[in-house]
């Protein structure tokens, strides 16, 4: 795949497009996705691929010589792992070139995202990339376009206060049970799941001043949570138990069915004599059953009720959320015309050595009829006019690379033509029976 025929692709589908009935059964936890990268491998054929799966999107990130092939063997991979749920032509999007590159620098600067500003999503980007590097399906032009993502997200940290206040899931899910408990300082807070979102949470809880428990499937990693972030290790099959003493539980897991179930939580209460439980559920898919909030004085919140919050980080930011995007269309203009600047130097290497190898040419056609000293005159009389006839057309090209305003396709185009013009677009030994 060269640099002029690689097409950019994001395929998927995100809470723009589809509820969350729908992304829940698409999801793909993080300790799956490195094998889940190399069985979507084996359907399509690319040099690059990246899969990001978050609370509020699943996305095939790539490159393809065949948009249409890819998009489809995309599509029906997604129906084939999604559940008991078929999915509908607009629940997905599929996003090529320039909307992929921007859609891609948009999501990793949390402009994309449910709470504008979010800062949890560069890190799942930076850690989906990190399983395509290993999995060795990240070439020199997807480093490139992750290298300039990355970059963007820091420029627009660094100029502009879109992540101010609060700007991730794991912070919203702490504001939402300090909504109805109140002061977090003497509340004892479970946190289930000890992965990225755990985590951040638990550094929330602190802030807060809450006595925080920590549980996970694997110990090992609930070990070093707690003694990260000073929080207490309780076991994970005694679940029920431990939730008789809990004011707050957060649910931040990748499991397939729910861990906190009606039955459950009835029998908590019973044994708590109905003390107030607040239940934040930001895993995906949910993690507590919905019906738990039929349960005597049991609160439960999930991704749906997140909206509200939402809606007034938009409000806030919507100014700095304006910068943020004037940034990021700077920063794929720029990658493009990077891009174009790579592709543009074989260009005229190959136009210069053409020209040089037609005037070796003409020149030994009267080599016979010249004396030394002629001979050199005429080659140094033809090597200083080559450079005279080669300067405006390689000055053009080079401008055109580096126009910035290009990254819609146009200045691709015209060097597209300036290829056939020059005959750049044949081989070389076609361009040499023509000279």
């Amino acid at each position: 795949m060269t640099e002029s025929t690689r097409t950019p692709f994001v395929i998927g589908s995100s809470f723009h497009s589809a509820p969350l009935a729908v992304l829940e059964k698409i999801a793909i936890s993080r300790d799956d996705l490195q094998s889940v990268v190399k069985e979507l491998s084996g359907w399509i054929h690319t040099d690059d691929l990246a899969v990001l799966s978050t609370c509020n999107r699943t996305e095939i990130i790539g490159t393809t010589l065949d948009v249409a092939r890819t998009r489809q063997q995309i599509v029906t991979y997604l129906n084939t792992v999604a559940e008991n749920v078929t999915l509908q032509p607009e629940h997905l999007y599929c996003l090529t070139g320039v909307q992929a590159v921007s859609h891609l620098f948009n999501v990793v600067c949390g402009l994309d995202s449910m709470i504008i500003g979010e800062t949890e999503i560069a890190g799942q980007l930076q850690f989906a990339f990190g399983v395509a590097k290993c999995e060795g399906l990240a070439g020199s032009y997807f480093v490139q376009l992750f290298d300039s993502a990355f970059r963007t997200n820091n420029r627009v940290r660094r100029e502009t206060q879109i992540g101010e206040g609060t700007t991730s899931v794991a912070r919203a899910a702490v504001h939402m049970a300090r909504r109805i408990v109140g002061d977090l300082s003497d509340r004892r807070v479970l946190v289930l799941g000890a992965g990225e979102t755990g985590t951040l949470a638990c550094a929330y809880l602190n802030e807060e001043k809450a006595t925080i428990f920590v549980a996970n499937r694997t110990a090992e990693k609930a070990v070093r949570l707690a003694a990260e972030k000073g929080g207490t290790v309780v076991p994970f099959d005694r679940l029920e138990e431990t939730l008789v003493d809990m004011d707050v539980v957060l649910l931040a897991t990748g499991a397939k069915t729910p861990l906190i179930t009606r039955q459950m939580i009835a029998q908590v209460q019973k044994r708590r004599r109905g003390e107030l439980l607040v239940v934040v559920d930001i895993s995906m898919p949910h993690n507590a059953e919905p019906e738990i909030q039929s349960v005597g004085n049991v609160f439960l919140f999930n991704m749906n009720d997140l909206k509200d919050m939402v809606a007034k980080s938009i409000s806030r930011r919507a100014g700095e959320k304006l910068k943020a995007q004037q940034i990021v269309e700077e920063e794929v203009a720029a990658f493009f015309a990077r891009q174009r600047t790579l592709e543009v130097g074989p260009i005229i290497a190959a136009l210069r050595c053409t020209c040089e190898e037609m005037t070796a040419a003409e020149l030994a056609r009267f080599q016979n009829r010249l004396s030394d000293t002629d001979r050199q005159v005429f080659e140094q009389f033809a090597a200083s006019l080559l450079n005279k006839i080669l300067h405006l057309p390689t000055m053009a090209v080079r401008e055109l690379a580096t126009d910035q305003s290009g990254a819609d396709g146009k200045a691709t185009e015209k060097i597209a033509w300036f290829k056939k013009l020059f005959g750049l677009d044949k081989p070389k030994e076609e361009r040499m029976r023509n000279k």
